[in-house]
């Protein structure tokens, strides 16, 4: 199998304001608005100053998923989602945490079940597995972490990585402590994966029952190189 060792940034969130600052120049591939450079939907959203992972504000939301439509973050077929993840509960199986990739919604809009998502619950059990769906379909599932539970109130540094070998499809989910990367999973594959021209990126986070909100921030998104 073959193994992604070159990543090309694209695109750098850091949710800091709504537009453009006058006072600030922002230099790709940080992006410029976090108004404009992803699909809400029905997302209820703000940017949230209480916690951070870099000041002033983290994205808070709730709904269903939020996919980048930035300039070079639509068409990629092998890549990685980068960011960091906070709140959630036990909600069903949709899990605390949705990563999504190769969807094919587009530009404008949102439907959660075209392409890929990994749905992650805090403490996956036979009833709320982690669940990787495609089309709107499980394919896989298990019921723990090689890195253990996760927690509310928490914020994690996740990356989810996917590409071609053979025309396997492989996934990767790490989480990084203290500056080493270790994987959430064993790695996933499709043998018989499935995209579109447009393959975007986005994620979901699941609030709590005091605070029914999710957060993310600092989200980077990369393409692998080959040569």
């Amino acid at each position: 199998m073959r193994e992604p060792r070159k990543f090309q940034l694209v695109a750098l969130e850091r949710f800091s304001y709504k537009e453009p600052s006058r006072f600030k120049r922002v230099m790709p591939p940080e992006l410029p608005a976090a108004t404009t450079d992803w699909d809400f939907s029905n997302v209820n959203w703000d940017l949230y100053t209480s916690f951070y992972i870099s000041p002033p504000s983290c994205l808070r939301f709730k709904g269903v998923v939020i996919l980048c439509k930035a300039t070079n973050t639509t068409d990629i077929l092998e890549g990685r989602f980068q960011g960091w993840f906070r709140e959630g509960y036990l909600f069903a199986d949709y899990g605390f945490l949705r990563l999504h990739f190769l969807n094919y919604s587009a530009i404008g809009s949102v439907t959660e079940n075209y392409g890929y998502y990994l749905s992650l619950p805090l403490t996956p059990n036979s009833n709320y597995p982690w669940r990787l769906y495609k089309n709107g379909s499980s394919i896989l599932s298990g019921t723990s972490y090689l890195t253990g539970n996760f927690s509310t109130n928490t914020w994690y540094h996740l990356r989810l990585t996917w590409w071609l070998s053979n025309n396997v499809l492989i996934v990767r989910l790490e989480k990084e402590s203290d500056g080493t990367w270790s994987k959430v999973l064993n790695d996933l594959t499709d043998s018989s994966p499935s995209y579109q021209t447009l393959k975007r990126v986005g994620c979901w986070v699941a609030g709590n029952t005091t605070n029914p909100y999710g957060f993310c921030d600092d989200v980077e998104i990369f393409k692998i190189v080959w040569s």
